[in-house]
């Protein structure tokens, strides 16, 4: 790692985000602890390309044991971050009135419970950083109030909103920003509709991990952490 200048952790890397993410970090020569829960084939790819600069990790976010098990072994790769990244969060779409108590439980925890688990075991990291970031991901029309397309997951994402904005508080006395990035409707998202994003988003056009992650590099390399408690939107106006 001592060729590199910045560390970053990212979870669900193996997903649609957060492999982009893990790819766009490399690129800009961070050293990225990537996390995932089954599928590696393409991280294993990156490996090969970046076998300096990225270590695997599989972990199951939602069980706190996983979870403190595999930050045991982060702790044995590095001691501490300058950011982390948590961008798991399935998708349930269907009104509440259809959707089962154990569909309730199981996006609420996938969620909510993971972020709570992910942000308690990345402090220490961060806390051992001069400046450190935590990222949430969210979603544009997360503080839409009465969004019925998806309430379950809607509702979710308003906690992590919370969750956000309590962290900043408690963490800011250690140098450490928290916010949230709440994208739009992404080019590569199940959420993306066949409908031509010229009629309904103010860019016309889906957005991609390009449209934050320069956003989110930037405020790592500058070791600007007074923006925190925020929720920085990237839907192209879709959310206005």
């Amino acid at each position: 790692m001592s060729s590199h200048k910045f560390s970053i952790l990212i979870s669900s890397a193996s997903s649609r985000t957060g492999y982009d993410l893990t790819a766009y970090f490399l690129r800009q020569n961070f050293f990225v602890i990537a996390f995932y829960h089954s599928q590696k084939e393409k991280l294993e790819k990156l490996l090969q390309q970046y076998p300096s600069s990225l270590r695997l990790f599989q972990i199951d976010l939602q069980k706190e044991q996983a979870v403190t098990q595999t930050f045991d072994r982060v702790r044995q790769v590095t001691t501490k971050l300058d950011c982390a990244i948590h961008s798991y969060g399935p998708y349930l779409e269907q009104p509440l009135q259809n959707t089962s108590f154990s569909q309730w439980r199981s996006i609420l925890s996938a969620n909510l419970d993971s972020s709570f688990l992910f942000s308690q075991a990345c402090f220490p990291l961060l806390q051992a950083n001069d400046f450190a970031h935590l990222f949430f991901f969210t979603y544009s029309h997360a503080e839409h109030i009465g969004y019925s397309k998806s309430p379950a997951y809607h509702i979710s994402k308003n906690a992590i909103l919370q969750l956000t904005r309590q962290l900043a508080v408690e963490w800011g006395k250690d140098n450490i920003a928290v916010n949230a990035i709440a994208p739009g409707i992404l080019a590569n998202s199940i959420t993306k509709t066949d409908v031509n994003p010229a009629t309904f988003i103010p860019q016309q056009r889906f957005g991609t991990h390009l449209d934050f992650a320069p956003t989110i590099h930037d405020l790592i390399v500058s070791r600007n952490v007074y923006i925190t408690g925020t929720h920085i939107l990237a839907s192209g106006g879709y959310s206005l």
